[in-house]
């Protein structure tokens, strides 16, 4: 804890940031693998989408906190990843409100399993469900709201960064 006193607070933004997508990977693998209430919770290909998103996000966190010379740039590519991760939740929200539609076998859910995606870490990027399959709610929201409020306080810490960085 004494070296959290060397942190410039853009750093501190950048560590939120990390924690948050860390947190939110780490949450949703344990949903995924081990479950919550006696139901494991399966990933849609919009969800596998979503990881990869907050993974990108806590990756590029990290590069900016070992190269932290372009704080703004990196909060805007981090800012854009999570507000693209929250439309993919809204729209996978969307799209559960709407039965009669479905993603699917579809290009998204190709892509995931034609290419190295699915090869090397299947365990990551397995699609196990169709994105307008409901599923039991997780303390009191569904994943994807779960998601959309995750994504958006990544965006607004970014918004924060890029604001102090002037």
């Amino acid at each position: 804890m004494k070296y959290l006193k060397y942190l410039s607070k853009e750093s501190g933004f950048m560590l939120l940031i990390l924690a948050l997508s860390a947190g939110a990977l780490s949450i949703g693998f344990v949903l995924q693998y081990v479950g919550f209430g006696g139901v494991k919770y399966r990933p849609c290909p919009l969800c596998i989408l979503q990881r990869l998103l907050l993974l990108a996000c806590l990756l590029i966190s990290l590069l900016a906190l070992m190269l932290p010379v372009w704080q703004r740039a990196w909060s805007l590519i981090i800012g854009a990843a999570a507000i693209t991760g929250a439309g993919l939740a809204s729209w996978q929200l969307w799209l559960r409100g709407k039965p009669s539609v479905s993603c699917g076998v579809d290009p998204i859910e190709r892509l995931i399993e034609q290419y190295f995606l699915t090869d090397y870490t299947g365990w990551f990027f397995r699609v196990e469900a169709m994105c307008a399959e409901k599923q039991p709610l997780f303390v009191g929201l569904e994943i994807p709201q779960w998601s959309i409020a995750v994504n958006l306080a990544v965006t607004m810490l970014c918004f924060g960064l890029w604001y102090r960085t002037k």
